[in-house]
């Protein structure tokens, strides 16, 4: 193909997934008031209430209405029963718009930066590589130590060998980790290193759509014009700032802060006399950091088993379009940053040959819509 031609293609390519965006912005649903429809609906234990029923997505937005309150709106009409076909006509509508542009997205990173998405998957194969090694490793000395003592104590011998092993380089790596000791800390950080990519609006003050409570989030984020032009959606999204201290207490202050990241994605904020609802959240943590992540136990028994912790509850905030916002290298010497969320990547920044690369992994990652069943 002709450098003419590539070129045609990618400005094709780039033309028509930035017609879907647009076409998925107009599709997002704001459940606005004259959209509202009063329904009776069966709930899963038999009761029945009037609830506010969206026309376009199907989603019932808000807690049951009381008798009155229903009768009062529906003005002497009657209530139709809920439809739940409403949604899944709207969420099939929207997966395949979201499924095209992702695919789009995947062609027109492979054509802008052909170079780095080699190197991406260069990576990634070596590191499959080296687990399954390890892995290989692993299960020679297990077979050999099962063939002289017996399955049984094989394995409580090499458990017991795993943890102990886990807690001296655990211990070991608390002692050497420059570690953040507050979220005034990473806050500094945050500002100082991604300040030049995002515009970040401190404190922004908001509510809960449904419950109407008083939010305020760490960080209401919106993408400069660079990071537009490589792909990143045009949309406000939401940072929250959370130091989990891995020596104690972390289950408890890390499911309490991803929960309340959650919540921010049901929330709107007020920003220069505009309602706001951020497109997606994030979570940034001392976690967020690979040498800390580092230090969060794998193994159970004794230990507190805070990594799998970690990993479940990135899976189920993963459904809510919540993630994290990571940084590859260390504190002092980063090498990029990324958008991940347990279903996949989003968007990364990386340094290369000295220069500032920026990728969109997986736009389908931030456009999800998982209310109910799904």
């Amino acid at each position: 193909m002709s450098d003419l031609s590539a070129a045609d293609d990618s400005e094709a390519v780039e033309a028509r997934r930035q017609q879907l965006q647009q076409q998925l912005q107009e599709g997002a649903c704001t459940c606005s008031s004259e959209l509202l429809e009063v329904r009776r609906r069966t709930f899963g234990n038999g009761s029945k209430h009037y609830v506010l029923q969206c026309g376009r997505c199907g989603q019932q937005r808000g807690n049951a209405l009381s008798t009155k309150e229903a009768q009062a709106r529906l003005s002497g009409a009657s209530a139709l029963e809920f439809d739940s076909s409403i949604e899944t006509a709207y969420v099939a509508q929207q997966s395949v718009l979201i499924d095209e542009c992702a695919a789009l997205g995947h062609q027109a990173a492979v054509q802008r930066n052909p170079e780095w998405m080699a190197l991406i998957e260069a990576e990634r194969a070596e590191e499959k590589d080296r687990t399954q090694r390890v892995h290989a490793l692993v299960e020679a000395c297990a077979a050999a130590v099962a063939s002289e003592v017996g399955e049984e104590k094989a394995a409580d011998a090499l458990a017991a060998k795993a943890i102990a092993l886990r807690q001296v380089l655990r211990d070991a790596r608390l002692q050497a980790t420059k570690r953040f000791g507050s979220e005034v800390e990473l806050k500094t950080w945050l500002v100082a290193h991604l300040s030049e990519d995002f515009d970040l609006h401190a404190e922004v003050p908001g509510r809960h759509v449904a419950e109407g409570v008083r939010v305020q989030i760490d960080y209401l984020a919106y993408p400069k014009q660079h990071l537009l032009d490589a792909g990143f959606v045009p949309a406000h999204f939401g940072i929250e700032v959370k130091h989990l201290d891995q020596t104690q207490g972390f289950s408890h202050k890390a499911a309490r802060g991803l929960w309340q990241t959650v919540s921010y994605t049901d929330s709107e904020f007020f920003l220069e006399g505009a309602a706001i609802r951020p497109k997606f959240a994030l979570l940034f943590s001392n976690i967020s950091f690979e040498e800390e992540h580092r230090l969060l136990n794998r193994l159970g028994q004794e230990l507190e088993n805070d990594r799998a912790l970690w990993g479940g509850l990135l899976q189920l905030a993963n459904h809510a379009n919540v993630g994290t916002l990571e940084i590859m290298g260390s504190r002092d010497a980063w090498t990029g940053w990324k958008m991940a969320f347990s279903g996949g990547m989003y968007f990364w920044r990386r340094h290369h040959k000295g220069e500032r690369r920026y990728l969109v992994s997986n736009d389908r990652t931030i456009e999800k819509v998982r209310i109910g069943h799904f």
